[in-house]
């Protein structure tokens, strides 16, 4: 059985659905039923009857969450544990050392993709960096890698949402 951080807020219930093995390779997303974190109204729900994959997809693209908390203001807060074996020979081959980095990621908006699994955070790549937190394509999803996922670099620039803060992983 897999653990995954669970809140509850008032009546409000926060699931976190987690990637059930290392790097996930098929996973298409958006609409998937993992890799997100899900909000349920409680005051709006049959507990006995519920579909949980009609609950609200309040963030998405999220690798491994392994801690959930609110801050004083009420805003989700979430550390996230990054994938090992990262290899890409255009930015320095093996740099698993310190990639990608472990995340703290900030919750304060619904809908919004972090990035998992096309993307990953740097913490520091020698000599290619662009400093830490910037996001970076996973090599399978390369298009220069044979994939017809065609996701680059720009592409998870403009549209994951990095983490709060990039720690060495």
């Amino acid at each position: 059985m897999i653990s995954a951080p669970t809140r509850v807020t008032g009546r409000e219930l926060w699931q976190y659905h987690p990637v059930i093995s290392g790097i996930c390779t098929s996973v298409s997303v958006r609409g998937a039923t993992s890799t997100l974190i899900r909000r349920i109204d409680l005051n709006n729900t049959q507990v006995d009857s519920f579909d949980f994959r009609e609950a609200e997809i309040f963030a998405d693209g999220l690798r491994n969450e392994v801690g959930l908390d609110f801050d004083s203001k009420g805003i989700l807060w979430g550390v996230e544990n990054g994938a090992d074996r990262l290899m890409r020979n255009d930015i320095g081959g093996d740099i698993h050392a310190d990639n990608p980095a472990e995340e703290l990621n900030k919750f304060d908006e619904v809908g919004k993709f972090y990035g998992y699994p096309y993307c990953f955070s740097e913490y520091d790549i020698p000599s290619f960096g662009l400093g830490r937190g910037t996001q970076w394509a996973w090599p399978w999803y390369r298009t220069d890698y044979g994939s017809n996922w065609g996701k680059i670099d720009e592409w998870c620039r403009t549209r994951s949402q990095g983490p709060a803060l990039a720690m060495q992983g």
